[in-house]
C-alpha cells in the first residue's frame, strides 16, 4: 500500500513523499529488506536537503541508522544516528531522541561497548520514564537486562527482566481492558442504531403511506376532470367533424374534377416525352452512324498522308487531324452505347468475372499503350454470379480506362491499379483503386454528371463515368467515389449479387 501511494504522490507532485518514503523504510525494515529500506530513507535525507520538516530529517536518520545496523555496518550506522540525535536534541523532540538513544544503546551492546551502551540506555530511559513512555520503557527494560547479564551482574539482569515482564503485562490488560470496553460501546452503540433505524423504518413506512394516499387523491382528482374536458371535446369534435365531412365532400367534387383534368394532360405530356426520348435516341444512333463514316474515311486519309508526305510541318497536322478523328470516335461511340443502355433489356447470365477483369486490363493496357503501369487484379474466382455481360464489360471497362488515362505521369512515382470484388450482405462489391493524380475536390460532386471531366488534364468528353453510372443503375446497383486512408482514388460499385 506504501509503494502504491509513492506511485501516486510521484504522479501528482505530493508535498507529503517524504513520510510515504519513511514509512516505506520501516517497512522494509520490518520484512528484513535492509538494503531497500536504505534507499528510501536516503532519497528523504536528498530531500530534505533544500526545505523539509525535523521530524521526517529525525526519522529518516534513525531508520538510516536501523538499516545499517542489520546490514553489520556499525560505523555508518553510528553517524546516522549521531546525526538524528543532533537534530532531536535541537528542536526538543523527546520521543524521537528516546527512540535514537535505544537503538544507538542496543548497536553498541552488539559492538561490545557496554559502557557506551548504558550511558545511552540511562539516557534513553530517563526521558521515557519523564514522559511516562510504557512501551519504550518496556523495550529499555529489555536491553538492561541483556547489559546486565554481559557484564555478569544476573541480579540486576533478573530485576530488569522481571520489570519488563511487568510492564508488558501492564501494556496488555490496560488493551484488553481497553478493547472489551470499546466492544461494549460498539455493542451499546449498535443496539440505540438499530432502535433508531427501527424507528426511522416506521416513520418512513408511515409517510409513504400518506405521500401515496395524497397522490392516489391528487391522481383520482386529475382523472376525473380529465373525463370531463374528454366528454366535452369529443361533443365539440362531432360537431366539426359533421361540418368537416360536409366540406370535404363538396371539395371532393371539385377535385374529381380537376384530377380528370390533370389526368389526361399527364399523358399527353407522357406520351410528347416518350415520343421526343425515341425522337432523340434515333436522332443520336443515325447522326453517330452518319458521322463515323466520314470520320473513318477521315482518319484513312490521314494516315496515308503520313505514309506518303515527308515534310515533318505538314506530318504534325495530319497527325493532329487524325488523333481529334479518333476521339470524335470515341465520343460517338460512347454516345451509341447511351443509346444500347436505355434501350437494352437487362439478361441474367452467369459471369467470369476474373477473366472478364483480365480480358478488359489487356485491352485497355494495348489503347493507353500504357505497359509500365502495373494492375494488381485480386479478383478471385466468384461461383454462382449472374448478372448482364455486356453492362458489366461497360462499367469495368470504363473504370480501367480511366485509371489509365488519369495516372501519375511523374518519373518518380511507380503508377498502379488495384482490382477488387467480394460478396458482401447480399451484392457484389466491386473496387477500383489507382495511386492516380485523383479527382479536383471542386469537380467531385459533379462527376457522374453528363460531359463533366473529372480533372483539366483529361482530353476526352466527360462521358465514361456518365456511361457508368447509367450502366449501373440499370442494374439497379449504385457507384459512390471516395479516397482510401493512403489517399489513393477508389471508386466502388454495388450490385446486386
Amino acid at each position: 500500500y506504501y509503494e502504491k501511494t509513492l506511485t501516486l504522490q510521484k504522479a501528482t507532485g505530493s508535498n507529503a513523499i517524504v513520510g510515504t518514503y519513511n514509512n516505506l523504510g520501516f517497512a522494509y525494515i520490518g520484512t528484513g529488506r535492509y538494503v531497500k529500506a536504505l534507499e528510501n530513507f536516503e532519497n528523504v535525507i536528498d530531500i530534505c536537503e533544500d526545505d523539509c520538516q525535523e521530524d521526517y530529517l529525525i526519522e529518516a536518520y534513525n531508520g538510516g541508522g536501523l538499516s545499517n545496523y542489520n546490514l553489520k555496518d556499525f560505523e555508518k550506522a553510528e553517524e546516522y544516528f549521531g546525526k538524528g540525535l543532533e537534530i532531536a536534541l535541537e528542536v526538543g523532540s523527546q520521543i524521537r531522541t528516546i527512540s535514537i538513544y535505544s537503538n544507538w544503546a542496543r548497536l553498541r551492546l552488539d559492538d561490545g561497548d557496554l559502557e557506551t551502551a548504558k550511558i545511552f540506555l540511562d539516557s534513553s530511559q530517563h526521558l521515557a520514564q519523564k514522559i511516562s513512555l510504557r512501551k519504550w520503557q518496556s523495550i529499555n527494560a529489555n536491553l538492561y537486562a541483556d547489559l546486565y547479564s554481559r557484564l555478569d551482574n544476573y541480579e540486576r539482569a533478573f530485576f530488569y527482566q522481571r520489570k519488563y515482564d511487568s510492564i508488558n503485562q501492564t501494556i496488555l490488560n490496560e488493551t484488553i481492558a481497553r478493547n472489551m470496553l470499546q466492544v461494549q460501546v460498539n455493542y451499546e452503540e449498535r443496539e440505540n442504531l438499530e432502535k433508531i433505524a427501527s424507528q426511522d423504518l416506521e416513520i418512513s413506512r408511515r409517510n409513504t403511506l400518506l405521500y401515496l394516499s395524497v397522490v392516489i387523491i391528487i391522481l383520482i382528482s386529475i382523472i376525473l376532470f380529465i373525463l370531463y374536458r374528454i366528454n366535452q371535446l369529443r361533443r365539440k369534435t362531432n360537431r366539426e367533424l359533421a361540418e368537416a365531412k360536409r366540406i370535404i365532400e363538396q371539395q371532393n367534387n371539385v377535385l374529381e374534377e380537376k384530377v380528370r383534368e390533370r389526368t389526361k394532360e399527364l399523358k399527353e405530356a407522357n406520351a410528347a416525352l416518350m415520343k421526343s426520348n425515341t425522337d432523340l435516341d434515333n436522332f443520336i444512333y443515325k447522326t453517330s452512324h452518319d458521322i463515323r463514316g466520314p470520320l473513318a474515311t477521315l482518319q484513312g486519309m490521314c494516315n496515308v498522308a503520313l505514309i506518303d508526305i515527308q515534310e515533318q510541318k505538314s506530318r504534325d497536322y495530319f497527325d493532329k487531324i487524325g488523333k481529334t478523328a479518333f476521339r470524335l470516335n470515341e465520343i460517338l461511340s460512347k454516345l451509341l452505347i447511351i443509346n444500347q443502355i436505355n434501350n437494352s433489356l437487362i439478361a441474367q447470365n452467369p459471369i467470369d468475372l476474373q477473366g472478364l477483369s483480365k480480358e478488359i486490363v489487356r485491352e485497355q493496357s494495348f489503347i493507353s499503350g500504357q505497359n509500365d503501369i502495373k494492375v494488381e487484379n485480386k479478383i478471385g474466382k466468384l461461383d454462382n454470379f449472374q448478372s448482364d455481360e455486356v453492362l458489366l464489360k461497360i462499367i469495368l471497362g470504363n473504370m480501367v480506362s480511366n485509371a489509365f488515362k488519369f495516372h501519375n505521369s511523374s518519373n518518380r512515382v511507380n503508377s498502379w491499379v488495384r482490382l477488387e470484388a467480394h460478396r458482401e450482405n447480399g451484392h457484389l462489391k466491386l473496387n477500383v483503386i489507382d495511386n492516380g493524380i485523383g479527382v479536383d475536390e471542386k469537380a467531385s460532386s459533379k462527376i457522374f454528371e453528363i460531359f463533366s471531366r473529372a480533372s483539366e488534364v483529361s482530353d476526352t468528353a466527360g462521358l465514361g463515368l456518365y456511361l457508368v453510372k447509367l450502366a449501373v443503375e440499370k442494374l439497379h446497383g449504385k457507384i459512390t467515389h471516395s479516397k482510401t486512408d493512403e489517399g489513393y482514388t477508389k471508386f466502388t460499385v454495388e450490385l446486386p449479387a
